[in-house]
């Protein structure tokens, strides 16, 4: 079987398993999306950054791994919406969006002002979520 290209516009809901509502009509559902190649390559190549002194190319080395946020620009990209998203009042958290240009192209992506009122632990979750959705099953079809 052939490998099998993106489905870029495929989506699907995911309810987190920290929800005390997962699973009935009240749960928050995060709609997951597919990020095309050119932004998954740019936010993987932002997870790492690597600097040698040039004075002292023999001294260590520093690593810096940007995990957090890879993470939240992976959700920023790659989550398309959202349903019963409230805040300690139970108000409406609106999903809203705004511009963004990566990689020479331009996306609309989750405004950055309202993605940080999504905990961290559930950004963690999403962005698990959304890279699964760049992974090649065993029998080279998407996942």
């Amino acid at each position: 079987m052939p490998i099998i290209g993106l489905s870029l516009s495929a989506t699907r809901i995911f309810e987190s398993p920290l929800d005390p509502d997962k699973g009935t009509p009240e749960a928050t559902r995060f709609t997951i999306a597919t990020l095309d190649s050119r932004v998954a390559g740019r936010l993987r190549d932002l997870g790492t950054t690597v600097k040698i002194d040039p004075n002292s190319p023999d001294d260590e080395v520093e690593t810096t791994i940007n995990m957090e946020d890879v993470n939240f620009q992976t959700v920023q990209f790659g989550v398309s919406g959202w349903e019963n998203f409230v805040d300690k009042e139970r108000k409406t958290i609106e999903f809203k969006t705004v511009g963004r240009r990566l990689g020479g192209k331009s996306y609309e992506v989750i405004d950055p002002e309202v993605l940080c009122r999504v905990p961290t632990a559930v950004i963690r979750e999403l962005a698990d979520e959304v890279r699964k959705e760049n992974e090649l099953s065993e029998d080279g079809g998407k996942n």
